[in-house]
């Protein structure tokens, strides 16, 4: 859903969804939700307190300090000459990436936590198992809070451009960006990400190149990296205890509609999009 379309209630959600997260983009998948208001108001409600409290973005950030990314070779001289026009913004560029990277790691966390309040029987003693494990949120030390606090800071970010006004060849290489990003069961998920570094067509293009010669010679893979990383989110979604929502707010058809949901996003799209947004920031640094 476009943000200029939605109605004065949802855009009330999403405005908190940027202030509560810290995140200068709603990601796709709120948006995606907002599709049926009843279930962006639920999954908002359960999720919202993990977020205040600051247990999702510890988990996520203590998360991005565990992954294992694909190693990457930045720039040559030839390449750097090509895109030094484009490379003026290179901070505007990085704050872009990294409101992605954020992004995708809080949402993959939270979207698994709520998996799991679907896939509960709401039994009392597995609730109370959840909340007596020790929170992401209480393993941060001084150091990484601050780290963490820096993180989601960021600069003015220009606003997302619908792919209807872009030119022929860029929908194209939009097309193609998302071919190495979705799995092809997954088809018809646009990740936003490259929709927004569009206005950098060059660099784009060769971020795009560089994604996909890492899917033909990475070892490990970018998939068993995506494997890796649903595991570990799995285990600090795990670690949140209970929202405030329930489900007896969502009837079947929305509760069906939202497991359909968070399938496409947890594995179609933020499995390999934690691997793959942190890959491009990292051939800019």
């Amino acid at each position: 859903m476009n943000e200029a379309q939605a109605s004065a209630d949802t855009r009330a959600v999403f405005d908190d969804i940027r202030t509560t997260m810290g995140v200068a983009v709603v990601n796709l998948v709120w948006r995606r939700l907002a599709v049926v208001p009843s279930v962006l108001q639920w999954s908002w409600q359960t999720l919202k307190p993990h977020y205040s409290s600051g247990a999702i973005p510890a988990a996520a950030w203590i998360f991005r300090e565990q992954l294992e990314l694909p190693v990457v070779k930045q720039f040559n001289a030839n390449e750097l000459d090509r895109l030094k026009h484009e490379l003026i913004d290179t901070s505007v560029i990085d704050d872009i990436l990294r409101s992605y990277e954020r992004g995708n790691a809080l949402n993959l966390i939270a979207l698994h936590h709520l998996q799991m309040c679907l896939n509960s029987d709401n039994d009392s003693d597995e609730k109370s198992e959840l909340n007596d494990k020790q929170s992401s949120n209480d393993l941060l030390d001084s150091c990484q809070s601050a780290n963490q606090s820096s993180d989601a800071q960021f600069g003015d970010i220009p606003g997302l451009p619908p792919l209807a006004n872009l030119s022929d060849p860029l929908q194209s290489l939009v097309a193609r960006s998302t071919e190495v990003w979705v799995p092809s069961n997954y088809s018809g998920v646009s990740p936003s990400v490259f929709r927004h570094l569009t206005p950098w067509p060059k660099l784009l293009l060769l971020l795009v190149s560089r994604l996909e010669e890492l899917e033909r010679v990475s070892v490990p893979t970018i998939d068993s990296l995506a494997t890796q990383a649903l595991k570990m989110a799995d285990r600090h979604a795990a670690k949140l205890g209970e929202g405030s929502g329930g489900l007896k707010e969502l009837n079947n058809t929305d509760r069906q509609w939202l497991q359909e949901v968070l399938d496409v996003f947890i594995n179609g799209v933020l499995a390999r999009g934690v691997i793959i947004v942190p890959t491009m920031r990292l051939q800019i640094a």
